[in-house]
């Protein structure tokens, strides 16, 4: 938006990438008029930018929010972001002793951490047999741990703080399960606008079990792929960890679906040939 008069001035398209906190607004006031939640308050300016002006949303929940404000539906253009998949999964045991469930993402609101712990903790209780690994760090740490620090089931949980790729790549390899309890954040008003954390995980082969909120609805299809909720359905939550620990072979099953899933619409091949033809670049297709 600052910039507005550079991006007119220009003779060629200009291409504008989209992501959650990029589009996180609401109607505030008598006249309902939207304000921008984070970064100031430019939304009426982001509707003067230039016709040369093209916004690349990473999901049609980004879209939807674009389109919310009065950008035209003609300046958007949706690309998914990719992900590495490989062709073929190892073998994965079946497991019918202790399970590795694994999260790994921002400890922030909209993912949901301090849910995603007590969900554990209520499953734990009812019986599941399983170590939770929670990988990432941001401003709920803290209270994560106090949360660990006092459960009655503290040995079963590490929290590893931020990990690099190849560590992340590591605990996937490792992992049984990926699950997160994704939701509006009371504080951010955020919600999950894509989910690379998730498409990294059914790349990986893992069932993925989190919140119905955002863009996970569109990514993970639900007793396919793995499991969703309502979010701030710690039952559910819970309740869904023990069906796929009591059925191996579900698991299995979720786990190879959702990497077919990924091969199939999440690989960075098809971001490549996405952005190729959105940017005319015809020989890259």
């Amino acid at each position: 938006v600052p910039h507005r008069n550079v991006w007119s001035s220009l003779k060629k398209p200009v291409y504008i990438h989209c992501h959650g906190l990029d589009v996180t607004w609401e109607k505030t006031g008598s006249q309902r008029k939207w304000r921008k939640l984070w970064w100031g308050d430019y939304v009426e300016e982001v509707l003067k930018l230039p016709e040369n002006v093209v916004f690349v949303a990473n999901s049609e929940i980004t879209k939807k929010r674009l389109t919310d404000i009065g950008i035209k539906t003609s300046s958007i253009s949706v690309v998914s972001p990719g992900v590495p998949v490989p062709a073929h999964l190892p073998e994965r045991k079946n497991k019918n002793g202790s399970l590795n469930i694994l999260f790994i993402g921002r400890l922030v609101d909209v993912k949901g951490p301090v849910e995603l712990l007590q969900a554990f903790e209520l499953a734990c209780k009812k019986g599941l047999d399983a170590h939770l690994t929670v990988a990432g760090d941001g401003p709920l740490f803290q209270k994560c741990k106090e949360i660990v620090d006092h459960s009655d089931y503290r040995v079963r949980f590490t929290l590893c703080g931020s990990v690099s790729m190849e560590e992340g790549e590591r605990l996937r390899k490792e992992a049984d399960i990926f699950t997160a309890h994704s939701c509006k954040g009371k504080e951010s008003k955020q919600e999950e606008s894509f989910g690379v954390a998730f498409t990294e995980a059914m790349a990986a082969g893992l069932p993925v079990v989190t919140g119905r909120s955002g863009s996970l609805p569109l990514l993970v299809r639900h007793e396919k792929d793995g499991f969703l909720f309502e979010p701030g359905d710690i039952e559910a939550h819970a309740e869904y960890l023990l069906k796929l620990q009591n059925q191996p072979e579900l698991r299995k099953e979720m786990g190879l679906s959702a990497h077919k899933r990924a091969l199939a619409e999440f690989s960075i091949e098809n971001e490549r040939r996405e952005l190729a033809a959105l940017y005319g670049l015809h020989e890259y297709i």
